[in-house]
Formats: structure tokens, C-alpha cells, sequence
């Protein structure tokens, strides 16, 4: 089994939103075990906001799908508490220093 994980640093976009739908296609391959982590400005992309204002109107609509597959989506807690960003929406799931350092660790495959 290949670990892939996907890393999104940067703040909604329709490049983020391009990343998010190539993260959903990586599932297609059995033998993946893929999981995401929003970091730096990218965990504004957990907001649930209208992002159709910035020509990135899919990323909510991946989100939700990456949480129908059972993908596991990290958000690091010390980027959302220097941004004020609470995310409680799409499971995102609260990743410290050392849970960051546990994923990048122990992915075969990292794509930032």
C-alpha cells in the first residue's frame, strides 16, 4: 500500500480546488491510503465559505467526498489558532506539531 499524502498551504483557490479533486482521484487506486493536511493559509479551505467568488466553487463539494471515502482530513491547530480559524465542518480532524511531523514521516509519497 502506497501512503499519499496531500499537503494544501495555501488559501482557497481554484488551484486548491484543483488539488482537493486530484486528492478525491488518488482514492481511485486500491492500493492508496491517502490523507490530506491543511496547513498555513490552506486551512482557511476548511471554512465551508462561499468560495464560488473566487472561482473555486468545487472545494466545498470535495471536501464533503473526500469524508464520503473515509479520507482523513488534518487541519494543523497551530496554523488555525495564529489565523483565529475554528473548523468544525467536513471532519476535519485537529493536528498538533508532532501529528504533523507522524504524517509527513510516514508518507511514501508527499504532494505539496
Amino acid at each position: 500500500m502506497k501512503n499519499t499524502l496531500v499537503v494544501i498551504s495555501d488559501p482557497p483557490s481554484g488551484q486548491v480546488a484543483e488539488r482537493l479533486r486530484m486528492t478525491v482521484g488518488l482514492t481511485l487506486e486500491n492500493d492508496n491510503k491517502v490523507t490530506a493536511l491543511l496547513i498555513d493559509d490552506g486551512v482557511y479551505t476548511g471554512l465551508g465559505l462561499d468560495h464560488e467568488k473566487l472561482g473555486a466553487k468545487e472545494i466545498d463539494k470535495h471536501l464533503k467526498m473526500l469524508g464520503m471515502l473515509s479520507v482523513e482530513v488534518f487541519a494543523h491547530t497551530g496554523s488555525c489558532d495564529k489565523r483565529g480559524v475554528t473548523l468544525d465542518g467536513f471532519g476535519i480532524i485537529g493536528a498538533s506539531d508532532d501529528d504533523v511531523a507522524k504524517l509527513l514521516e510516514e508518507a511514501d509519497v508527499t504532494i505539496a
